[in-house]
């Protein structure tokens, strides 16, 4: 990309439009899943079902690629 190109690219408003989209996508992308997060983070210290539910629903992948593991190799 030359000097030319990235000068008509920086005067097409098309370009400045996908660049607003993009940032405000971004900004609100990451404020949310900080928000999310936090909230998650807050119900498993608080909640003592959330907390073992959520632990085992986290765990159950672990369980199963060891069994599918252990029984194509064994």
């Amino acid at each position: 990309m030359d000097l030319i190109t990235l000068s008509a690219r920086f005067q097409d408003e098309r370009f400045w439009n996908a660049l607003k989209n993009t940032l405000l996508f971004a900004i609100i992308e990451m404020v949310l899943q900080i928000v999310v997060g936090l909230l998650v983070a807050n119900a498993l210290v608080s909640s003592t079902f959330f907390n073992k539910f959520s632990r085992t629903i986290l765990f159950i992948p672990v369980v199963i690629s060891t069994a599918a593991t252990g029984v194509m190799f064994g």
